[in-house]
């Protein structure tokens, strides 16, 4: 039972993580791609690219901590894909 608890733990703490990495991740991205939009600085796209690569690692697994939770996580499924899409 303990170590059962302390997976779960272990487990919510990564998944925590992952999801604060992909929001500052994404922020960043957005940032980019503001100043790049307002400056027309290429030097803005630089760092766009970097953070939406981490971004797309972040997305990769946290769906692997979704993987087997069919029933759990839909809504959380739905803004991770709809983050996923505009990073294409």
């Amino acid at each position: 039972m303990f170590n059962n608890q302390t997976h779960n733990i272990i487990y919510a703490r990564d998944t925590l993580k992952e999801l604060y990495d992909l929001k500052y991740n994404v922020v960043r991205c957005e940032s980019s791609q503001r100043g790049f939009l307002i400056t027309e600085r290429l030097a803005y796209l630089t760092p766009f690219s970097g953070a939406s690569q981490s971004a797309r690692k972040n997305i990769a697994q946290i769906k692997t901590y979704f993987d087997g939770k069919s029933n759990q996580f839909q809504e959380e499924k739905k803004i991770i894909q709809s983050i996923s899409t505009k990073l294409e």
